[in-house]
């Protein structure tokens, strides 16, 4: 990748860089021979100081439910017309507090985790701010380095994320909690998996072996998470109603209606989740 068209949002300064996101960032700039440094919180004072006086992009990856008041803190010692830029899953906070910035201002939530897949292919969220060159030359870098962006407002970002993150992750927490409950032990499970309860399963043993914390703040930082999480309750209950009752049609009734909500995409993710399984199947079979 030519970095001479990208020095105009350079050099930058990651808060939090020796986070995972952070340090998948910094490796990112870096390998494009954009100047960047990492400050964390035993980050000298003086070095701070320093860091922030140089960065013509500032960009804050620190755990949710501290990134407001972050952004708070680094306004008065930015250079005044230096890009800031925030990489968190929750959008309105950090955008309002963002916006109290005299310079450029750049709201993205990368909607992957980082690892060994790179960045390539992978969506980032962009929910406006003040944008000018230094902003439109981080933007166009993340799509040379093959991102794909989905621009929204910030309101709606934290109201689809409330379904993709919250809705998603507690469904996956509280199902993982209710086997508990049952007594079953996973692998028995596992034992007699069809092809489909196995890939559920890998996705959700996915979220449950990370960080509980950062699911945690996912679910109490986003203010759309509660309405989600309560249509997503009020349609357990029905659906529990419909199987008390002993009811074929209800059951039936329900299951029609989920499937009227999904629409074309029921064809989509059933073409889609085919040449998944299949290749599950290929590889489980060329391991034995």
């Amino acid at each position: 990748m030519n970095s001479s068209s990208h020095t105009t949002f350079g050099p930058v300064v990651i808060v939090g860089g020796a986070g995972r996101m952070g340090a998948f960032f910094a490796d990112l700039f870096r390998e494009a021979k954009i100047p960047c440094e990492i400050i964390e919180v035993d980050t000298d004072a003086a070095r701070r100081q320093q860091l922030l006086n140089q960065a013509r992009a500032v960009i804050v990856s620190v755990p949710i439910a501290s990134t407001a008041a972050c952004i708070n803190e680094l306004i008065p010692v930015l250079h005044p017309e230096a890009l800031l830029a925030d990489l968190t899953s929750v959008k309105q906070a950090p955008l309002e507090a963002m916006m109290k910035h005299s310079g450029e201002v750049l709201a993205l939530h990368p909607m992957f985790g980082p690892g060994k897949n790179g960045i390539k292919g992978q969506t980032v969220a962009v929910c406006g701010g003040r944008l000018d060159s230094r902003a439109e030359a981080l933007l166009q870098f993340l799509r040379e380095a093959g991102a794909v962006l989905h621009e929204l407002t910030a309101s709606r970002h934290d109201q689809l994320m409330a379904v993709v993150q919250g809705m998603n992750h507690f469904h996956s927490i509280a199902f993982a909690h209710a086997l508990g409950e049952l007594g079953i032990p996973v692998q028995e499970t596992i034992d007699v998996a069809s092809p489909v309860y196995l890939l559920r399963m890998q996705l959700m043993g996915r979220i449950l072996a990370q960080d509980a914390g950062l699911y945690a703040d996912i679910l109490l930082q986003n203010p759309s998470v509660p309405a989600a999480l309560n249509a997503f309750a009020g349609s357990c209950a029905e659906f529990m109603q419909a199987i008390s009752s002993g009811s074929r049609e209800q059951c039936v009734e329900f299951f029609e209606r989920a499937a009227r909500s999904f629409g074309s995409y029921c064809e989509i993710a059933l073409e889609e989740s085919d040449e998944i399984l299949g290749m599950l199947q290929s590889e489980s079979r060329n391991s034995r």
